[in-house]
Formats: structure tokens, sequence, C-alpha cells
């Protein structure tokens, strides 16, 4: 007797339960759905253009027309670059060894390395800025 009266009562708490979370459920305010922002949409839409127009072949001056060089180790064949308007835009650059390269290629001053070709450039990703 005890334990039938214990399971309808545990019964009705559940449903009670139950009955409540439904209640709640439609009670509660529907997702809001996303305002698109015309100017930041307009801003990344150049972002794009920009990001896209340093591919596989291009210069190193290239790249540094739209990006410059993040602080931190770097090595002439790979560095990660910043967008100039906003250093939380990064790619990562690798550059093409040319096969006439002397031994000392790699240390040469940076003044030479503009005609550098560029090898491979990573999709554009956010990240927050390193200090030097």
């Amino acid at each position: 007797m005890r334990s039938r009266i214990v399971s309808v009562v545990l019964a009705a708490m559940v449903w009670i339960c139950v009955a409540a979370g439904q209640n709640s459920a439609k009670n509660s305010a529907p997702a809001k759905t996303p305002v698109v922002d015309p100017a930041l949409t307009r801003s990344m839409d150049q972002v794009l253009k920009d990001v896209s127009s340093i591919q596989p072949g291009v210069t190193r001056a290239d790249l540094l027309r739209v990006f410059e060089a993040e602080g931190g180790l770097a090595t002439r064949d790979g560095q990660q670059f910043v967008y100039r308007r906003c250093p939380y835009i990064k790619v990562i650059v690798n550059f093409h060894k040319p096969d006439d390269a002397d031994m000392d290629w790699g240390n040469a001053p940076e003044e030479e390395w503009d005609h550098d070709v560029i090898l491979s450039i990573s999709k554009p990703f956010l990240e927050s800025s390193v200090p030097d």
C-alpha cells in the first residue's frame, strides 16, 4: 500500500514537472532573427576582395600592399601576416625558394625579399593581436 502511494506521488510530481517545462517553453520569447549590419557587410566585402587579390604566384611586394608582417618569429620562407585595416584578420603565407637561390637566401636583408613569390596562402582567419 505504502509503495503504491509513493508511486502515485512520484508520478504526479513527474507530470507536474513535465507540464511546467512545456508551459515555460511556450511562454519563452522566440529567438530573434539576427539583424544584418549593412556597413559591416560592405566592410567585409572589401576585406574579402582585398584578401582574394593575393594568390600563389604574386610577389611579397604585392602582399605587403594589403598585409603587413605580424610580430614574432618569422622566416623568409614562411610567416604570418595581418590585414593592414584590421590586425585581427590574418593569413599564413609560404614563399617559394628559387631553385637558383644561394645558401644565404634565408639570411638576406629584407630589402631583397620584395620579389619572393608566394607559394601558398591560408584562408583568412580571425585571431587576437600578438604583441612583439
